[in-house]
């Protein structure tokens, strides 16, 4: 657990270091289609919307398809636009001014760590559809409900029609009880739009391989000891 609580941490230093390296700039994104999930879904949130939960395939406009990638939506309450223009952030800076409405304090940092340790390629090869389905879902119970009282069936965000979908409350259930008190770092794709349209998303940071541990952790090591000579 340690080793991997390590991981996480440095995973989300590497982020925040990558976006402080220089000024964060919006680009196009672009909504090309669906992965893993469920469609024809029922909600209040608190508006009633029928739609998909799971993940989002994203596309950032380059030729082919090596970037394009996928996310969770991380504000049930607009709908999303095939192209959207976006700002990248650390997931831990929402809600930011209202953006997205009504999200509870701090539940940034709650759906980092769902989507690091249940947003995961190696998660999802298995029953990835209801898996992929039950995540949306508990990222938006975590959004726009109460810390520690988790329930998809009630509350501001609520699945309608639960009774005929026991395997998603099923996954719903064991993600709240293994996300506790727990707090993560993952990349908020917010968008940008002066009228108020589109949805922001959000994608997890896998856990850096060991070689990349090593040379990151060396250079945090190395800005330190300069830091120390700097002073004396």
């Amino acid at each position: 657990m340690k080793r991997h609580t390590t991981r996480a941490a440095l995973a989300g230093v590497i982020l925040l270091t990558l976006l402080a390296a220089g000024p964060v700039q919006a680009e196009p994104i672009f909504v090309t289609g669906t992965g893993l999930g469920v469609s024809g879904l029922e909600f209040m949130a608190p508006h009633y919307f029928r739609g998909f939960a799971g993940q989002l395939l994203l596309d950032s406009g380059l030729p082919g398809a090596g970037d394009d990638f996928y996310a969770f939506c991380v504000d049930a309450t607009k709908p999303r636009m095939t192209v959207q223009d976006m700002t990248i952030r650390p997931l831990s800076e929402l809600p930011d001014s209202g953006n997205p409405g009504n999200v509870q304090p701090d539940a940034g940092e709650r759906v980092a760590w769902l989507l690091n340790h249940y947003g995961t390629t190696t998660w999802l090869s298995t029953d990835g559809d209801y898996r992929a389905a039950a995540l949306q879902l508990a990222i938006w119970e975590v959004l726009y409900d109460p810390y520690g009282g988790y329930d998809v069936t009630s509350g501001n965000f609520r699945l309608l029609y639960a009774g005929s979908q026991a395997p998603l409350l099923a996954y719903a259930n064991g993600y709240f009880a293994g996300l506790g008190d727990n707090r993560a770092e993952a990349t908020w794709y917010d968008v940008n739009d002066p009228f108020g349209r589109g949805q922001d998303f959000a994608r997890p940071i896998p856990n850096p391989e060991p070689g990349t541990m090593i040379l990151f952790g060396s250079g945090l090591v190395g800005l330190a000891r300069l830091a120390r000579r700097r002073r004396r």
